[in-house]
């Protein structure tokens, strides 16, 4: 009998051992959420990031991770929730104010995008993204002198050669608000430096058909559909409708 329980309870205390050494420390469960993030795999990600803040919910990194996670799988309204929950906790991060905006600009929420683009530009004043972003959301909500603004900055401050993707980007955006406040000749012009560097971009020859249909240039429009064409994109489908 003696014997019968010593090995029941010598049982007992191996499954507890066993159990227990299953639990993982928020740490743990955060550092490999981490990895997985890094990695690209941000459904593993979330589910090891979600352990690490349900066992410490004011683990700042483990709740910015975990909305972006969610971020980079397209789950734009979770990724706000963890985010924003990270700002709270530490609203002096600049990167955190930043993602927060962008996931607003993805939402269409512009009011909130420009709310917090203007806040981390107050930690990090000459962070070029954070001016991009401010741009976009300015032309997105119609205030497109001040979009202009912000764009003209950044294309004075960065080199074409040398900040050839943050000069690209401003010069698209740009061609945008010269083409949102109908000044089509100049978006033309803005289109195709562009395309001088990058000539088999679908964007950009997109936009400069779309250009050329608003100035009723059948002739360009028409070109522009055929280069597109040519890359096999499937913006020239786009660009036909508008062919008269």
């Amino acid at each position: 009998m003696r014997k019968k329980f010593l090995c029941r309870f010598i049982s007992l205390i191996t499954v507890i051992f066993i159990l227990s050494g299953c639990n993982k420390s928020p740490d743990e469960y955060f550092q490999e959420g981490l990895q997985q993030y890094n990695t690209g795999n941000f459904s593993e990600a979330i589910k090891n990031l979600s352990k690490a803040v349900d066992l410490e919910p004011e683990n700042v990194k483990a709740r910015f991770f975990l909305g972006m996670s969610y971020k980079n799988i397209g789950d734009v309204k979770k990724a706000v929730e963890q985010i924003d929950y990270s700002r709270q906790l530490n609203p002096e991060d600049f990167f955190i104010l930043l993602n927060l905006a962008d996931c607003y600009m993805k939402l269409g929420i512009f009011e909130q995008a420009l709310k917090w683009v203007r806040e981390s530009l107050k930690i990090k004043p000459d962070f070029m993204d954070s001016h991009l972003l401010l741009g976009v959301a300015l032309l997105k909500s119609g205030n497109t002198q001040p979009a202009k603004e912000e764009i003209d900055f950044i294309l004075k401050v960065t080199d074409k050669d040398n900040d050839s993707y943050m000069n690209s980007q401003a010069k698209f955006t740009l061609s945008e608000i010269y083409m949102k406040d109908a000044k089509y000749q100049d978006c033309v012009t803005v289109l195709k430096e562009l395309l001088q560097k990058e000539p088999d971009s679908p964007l950009y020859i997109y936009s400069l058909g779309l250009a050329y249909a608003k100035m009723n240039d059948q002739t360009n429009l028409k070109e522009q559909i055929k280069n597109l064409e040519a890359i096999g994109s499937p913006f020239a489908k786009e660009l036909q409708s508008l062919v008269k």
